[in-house]
């Protein structure tokens, strides 16, 4: 997963944009991936892809903190266990988890690890936190590899060209 940009800490979303009724599905470095908040209200992501048939779960929805597959029903908490399969009630839930990936609100901001065992946090700036500061963010599709992407967003004098 997340291939030339596994384990670091990269930001995804504001914090503001992730409610606790709705899906917030991401591709990030070509893998889709859904956060939600759990029950406790804090962000959290999984691999957007239910463990049954692959159904993105981010088309799904959010209620007490669990995401549910829009195809089958299964549920799913912020650890990515399973909290239930509708018409099984004897399912092996224990056996059937969703992947979920580390994540992080610092600065009015999601982070996200791409990988499974983040060694630090992510590093933020004070000056996000300051008063005065407004975050604010958008979002560009663009038809290339997200290497080309990074690169032209770190240095700007490739745009014209």
């Amino acid at each position: 997963m997340f291939a030339n940009f596994a384990n670091v800490w990269t930001m995804v979303a504001l914090s503001r944009d992730l409610t606790a009724d709705k899906p917030l599905g991401r591709r990030v470095a070509g893998e889709r991936v859904v956060f939600f908040r759990g029950a406790d209200g804090k962000a959290t992501a999984l691999i957007d892809r239910c463990p049954h048939r692959g159904v993105a779960l981010s088309l799904g929805k959010v209620q007490n903190g669990e995401i549910e597959c829009p195809f089958h029903g299964w549920r799913f908490d912020a650890r990515g266990a399973n909290c239930g399969v509708p018409w099984n009630p004897d399912a092996k839930c224990a056996t059937l988890g969703a992947i979920a990936l580390p994540v992080r609100e610092a600065a009015g901001l999601i982070w996200l690890y791409t990988g499974f065992a983040p060694v630090s946090e992510p590093l933020t700036s004070e000056s996000f936190s300051q008063p005065n500061i407004v975050l604010c963010a958008q979002s560009v599709v663009w038809r290339a590899h997200w290497t080309r992407v990074m690169e032209n967003m770190l240095d700007m004098p490739h745009l014209p060209f």
